[in-house]
């Protein structure tokens, strides 16, 4: 069958499914990318010669189906990343600061972290060449980003070996921010567009959050940190310094999610945002871009 029509068929399967009940078998990992992994089975035969159907995972799709350049045919780029809403904001701050179209970079949505771990291991890239064009972006989560770092090679020499790791560490980026939600609370950008009516309100929105939220907050750390860590985090984000003064500790330390959430509206706001936004408002991200050429070459001019 010719690609486009392969492509044709598997979106009039997609769109039938939207109102009925469709069932197909397949050993690409291409028709795999339009569904939820809760929508996918794994069909095997036993030892009974008896058809076995049960639910599966990320890791096993891709070490029975393998993940490659050549699933995913005319894409120029690949990003994983952890979640739908990651994905819907990057490709928008791609839009405004790049001459690219987005249609031509896939995103890999992993879902969480650990997912990331296994997603962008072994089979990606054991099937594809070091010269393709592929990056990694995942949360920091309020913890030690180095050690982020460090777990995530560790999975790639495991199954790589030692040749391609420093290549492979300049694709990474571990956000210094708790999560890419922090990158959007700029109190000034806020203000233009009706989130907030000035910037005392914003201090004092995420003052309220702190203060009401405080065990919450350390039970995070807790969980994400170990002990020691965790103390010092509490005791730098619970000081006496105003809310204005600590507001970056409190983008890296406090989940983001819930900052975002703070402020209403935003979740559908994010796209009129990067609008307003600046480049100063996402350099560590365009700053990683940039080391692509694929990006960098392509960059628009904004004052």
């Amino acid at each position: 069958m010719p690609f486009y029509a392969f492509l044709y068929c598997q979106t009039q399967l997609h769109d039938i499914s939207l109102t009925k009940q469709v069932f197909f078998t397949t050993h690409s990992p291409l028709l795999l990318k339009d569904f939820e992994l809760e929508q996918v089975r794994k069909v095997t035969i036993n030892g009974n010669n008896e058809t076995v159907i049960e639910k599966t995972d990320l890791g096993e799709i891709l070490f029975d189906l393998g993940y490659s350049t050549e699933d995913i045919l005319h894409t120029d780029f690949v990003i994983f990343l952890e979640g739908k809403d990651d994905k819907e904001r990057i490709a928008n701050i791609i839009t405004h600061f790049y001459n690219i179209d987005v249609s031509k970079i896939y995103f890999v949505d992993t879902k969480s972290c650990n997912n990331i771990e296994t997603y962008a291991t072994i089979r990606f890239l054991n099937k594809t060449s070091f010269k393709d064009k592929f990056a990694i972006i995942r949360d920091s989560d309020t913890k030690d980003i180095n050690e982020i770092i460090n777990k995530l090679l560790n999975k790639f020499r495991e199954n790589l070996g030692e040749e391609y790791l420093n290549e492979i560490r300049n694709k990474i980026l571990v956000l210094e921010y708790s999560s890419m939600d922090s990158y959007f609370l700029n109190p000034q950008v806020l203000q233009k567009i009706g989130i907030i009516k000035s910037e005392d309100d914003y201090y004092n929105k995420i003052r309220q959050y702190i203060e009401n939220n405080k065990k919450n907050i350390i039970d995070y750390l807790k969980k994400m940190n170990s002990n020691e860590r965790a103390e010092e985090i509490k005791n730098i984000l619970f000081d006496s310094r105003p809310t204005k003064d600590k507001i970056e500790d409190i983008k890296r330390y406090v989940r983001g999610h819930n900052l975002f959430g703070i402020f209403g509206d935003l979740k559908n706001k994010t796209k009129e945002y990067i609008k307003y936004s600046s480049p100063d408002d996402f350099k560590e991200i365009l700053d990683f871009l940039d080391r692509f050429a694929y990006f960098s070459s392509k960059k628009k001019v904004i004052n």
